[in-house]
């Protein structure tokens, strides 16, 4: 998936329509700083707007491949588009996410709106790189690399 492509020009199309909605997810935590893995992009979507949308996806030959009265997972058939999935919002705990959101620079040039993540997100985000920098000094220790050789490119 081009997260950059989707984000120009779905998220774009998006906002020109009015259709309310959330980044969600662990894109969604990535504009927070938050580091996590993901291959799809998720998103939080009123259910008012959903036939709106859907017919947007259309445009970019995204199709239904699974679909529940909570989220419809789509797929794209243009390769750089993925694989989204869109959380309904419709129940009252859903709707009030949604209007939680907020606008975040995606980018130097695009704009988009997410969710706050979580405390436990930034807490966990925060001891995992705490982590993540013990276990490489302990693995450059072990393998007995130092910061100039490897700046050099001497060891492997």
């Amino acid at each position: 998936m081009d997260f950059h492509l989707v984000s120009s020009t779905l998220l774009k199309e998006f906002d020109e329509n009015g259709i309310q909605y959330a980044i969600i997810g662990g894109f969604a935590l990535g504009l927070w700083e938050v580091t996590r893995a993901t291959i799809d992009m998720d998103f939080l979507l009123l259910i008012d707007d959903l036939p709106q949308a859907e017919s947007i996806l259309a445009k970019f030959s995204y199709r239904p491949t699974r679909k529940s009265e909570n989220v419809v997972q789509y797929v794209s058939d243009l390769a750089p588009y993925g694989q989204i999935n869109i959380l309904i919002a419709f129940r009252k705990i859903s709707r009030n996410m949604l209007k939680r959101r907020v606008p975040k620079a995606l980018g130097s040039d695009l704009q988009t709106y997410t969710l706050p993540p979580r405390r436990s997100h930034r807490t966990k985000a925060s001891s995992n790189g705490q982590r993540s920098q013990q276990n490489r000094s302990r693995k450059r220790r072990y393998l007995g690399l130092t910061q100039s050789s490897q700046e050099q490119g001497t060891n492997h």
